[in-house]
């Protein structure tokens, strides 16, 4: 009997080890995950305020509406109306526009008409799918626009170039909602004014954009990580310069911490640094093999950002 005690006393020596390891495991586990609860911040909203590409000034009146091309009568009147409603702001002070917009467009339109045999279902009894030869119809549309922006007493005027495009073929709404009507019905496309229509807005919505100021709130998804821990601390209590320093103390560290890079980029462009952000969200792709869909879509807002910069700077 002593001797069997002695044979079985190695196994339950092992059991208990084992048992205590895994007890060590799950123990540093729990502390790991309550060291990130204490210093994760799942969110940071980054707002930004950028300057216009082109900014104009408070006064504008319309200029001449140059159209060539299709529907180029019904072109011309309706482009002097939207510029007028989107962007013209009444006389300056003295009882004279500060500036004059007006556009040189081009219109191109085309259309091609056919046939083609078209399998469908023949009402009856039984029913049954017969070969039909219906007529098709595709149409394609567009815009090439210059807004002219004229300042007294400058010597050139400034050219804002627009340009928007159409296919029905590629119009979801000829397909209907359902995507099973075909693209070439002709019975199904929109009228060759309404796609000049729209692609008019277009021209016109693209050239606010050039001369508004940019404003966005983007809601960024940090990173947390055991090395990221202090400067998360720091951003949650708002401290976000220091945040940055620390976080890159530790990307210096480790080196090919991509959640550290990324979360370094997203409190520089909290900052307004967008040359680093820029920077840090680049290496974060190349790290990652340019794998990282919400790196690139920060880093794209970023570069626009700077080059808004520039222009406003010039």
């Amino acid at each position: 009997m002593v001797e069997a005690g002695r044979m079985f006393q190695p196994v339950w020596k092992g059991r208990l080890m084992r048992t205590e390891a895994a007890f060590r495991v799950v123990v540093v586990a729990l502390g790991m995950t309550a060291m990130l609860a204490g210093c994760q911040v799942s969110v940071v909203e980054i707002i930004h305020h950028a300057p216009a590409d082109v900014p104009i000034p408070p006064a504008v009146s319309v200029g001449t509406m140059e159209v060539t091309g299709a529907e180029s009568d019904f072109a011309r009147g309706y482009l002097g109306e939207q510029i007028s409603h989107k962007l013209a702001h009444g006389l300056a002070t003295g009882g004279s526009p500060s500036a004059v917009i007006g556009a040189r467009a081009t219109i191109e339109t085309g259309q091609m008409e056919g046939q083609r045999q078209v399998r469908l279902l023949r009402p009856g009894k039984p029913a049954c799918l017969e070969m039909q030869t219906l007529p098709t119809l595709r149409r394609t549309a567009k815009v090439d626009c210059a807004f002219v922006l004229q300042y007294p007493g400058l010597a050139r005027p400034v050219l804002l170039a627009t340009s928007a495009k159409y296919d029905s073929y590629e119009d979801p709404r000829v397909r209907a909602p359902d995507g099973l009507h075909r693209s070439d019905d002709p019975q199904a496309l929109f009228l060759t004014k309404q796609i000049v229509r729209e692609l008019l807005d277009d021209c016109v919505k693209q050239l606010v954009a050039m001369t508004s100021p940019l404003e966005s709130c983007a809601t960024v998804r940090l990173r947390p990580t055991l090395a990221a821990a202090d400067g998360l601390s720091l951003v949650r209590k708002t401290r976000n310069a220091q945040a940055a320093q620390v976080l890159e103390q530790q990307a210096r560290k480790h080196p090919k911490d991509t959640a550290l890079w990324f979360d370094l980029a997203a409190v520089e462009e909290l900052l307004g640094r967008y040359d680093q952000a820029e920077k840090h969200y680049r290496q974060v792709l190349d790290l990652k093999k340019h794998k990282d869909t919400e790196a690139q879509s920060r880093r794209e807002v970023v570069q626009a950002l700077i080059i808004r910069q520039k222009m406003a700077a010039k």
